[in-house]
C-alpha cells in the first residue's frame, strides 16, 4: 500500500506584500476616504493631509511656468531673426527650465500630503481621525496584499532532509475549518 511522510508544524500566515501607512510630513489629517477592512486598488487615495497652501503654491508655479513659456517662445522667434543675443536666448531657456523645476517641486510637496495605495490590497484598522496632527512614523493604517500569503513555520532539525524547495505544502487554519490551502 502507498504511504506518505508528513511533517506537521504550527505556523503563522502573513501577506507577501504589506506596508504600514505613515505620513512623510507633519500635518493635520483632513480626510480618510477609506473603510477599515476595505479592498483598495493601486493608487487609491488613503489619507489627505492639509494641503491648501501647497495647492495654491502649485497653481502659482504653473502660472509662472506659462509666463516663462510665452517669454521663451517670444525670445526664440526673435533669436531666429538675430534680434536678440545668444546669451539672452540661453537666459530665457534657463528661466523656463527653472520654472519647470519649480512646478515639479510644488507637485512633489502636494503628493507628500495625499497618500495613495502603493499596491492593491486590504486595509487594516484606522488609527487616526480627521483633525489629528500626524508626523512621520506615526501609523495611520496598514495595507496587506492577500492575493498570495506566506506561511512561516519551524520544523525539527531531524526532519530538514525531507523538505525541499518546490515540494507541496498544505495548510489549514481555524478561521476556515475544514478548508485546506495548498502551495509550494
Amino acid at each position: 500500500r502507498s504511504f506518505a511522510d508528513r511533517v506537521e508544524a504550527i505556523g503563522t500566515a502573513q501577506a507577501t506584500e504589506y506596508v504600514t501607512i505613515t505620513p512623510p510630513v507633519t500635518d493635520r489629517v483632513t480626510g480618510l476616504p477609506f473603510e477599515e477592512g476595505a479592498f483598495v486598488a493601486f493608487g487609491d487615495t488613503l489619507v489627505e493631509l492639509e494641503h491648501a497652501e501647497e495647492s495654491a503654491e502649485l497653481e502659482a508655479e504653473r502660472v509662472g511656468l506659462a509666463e516663462q513659456e510665452r517669454q521663451f517662445e517670444r525670445i526664440s522667434s526673435l533669436r531666429k531673426n538675430d534680434l536678440v543675443s545668444q546669451e539672452e536666448f540661453e537666459l530665457a531657456r534657463d528661466d523656463l527650465n527653472l520654472a519647470r523645476a519649480r512646478v515639479e517641486a510644488a507637485e512633489a510637496r502636494l503628493r507628500d500630503r495625499i497618500l495613495t495605495a502603493p499596491f492593491a490590497g486590504v486595509l487594516g484598522m484606522r488609527r487616526v481621525s480627521p483633525g489629528t496632527l500626524v508626523s512621520p512614523g506615526q501609523i495611520i493604517t496598514t495595507l496587506d496584499d492577500l492575493s498570495a500569503v506566506k506561511v512561516n513555520f519551524t520544523v525539527p532539525e531531524a526532519l530538514l532532509s525531507q523538505l525541499a524547495v518546490g515540494r507541496p505544502v498544505r495548510a489549514s487554519c481555524a478561521a476556515w475549518p475544514g478548508e485546506v490551502f495548498e502551495g509550494l
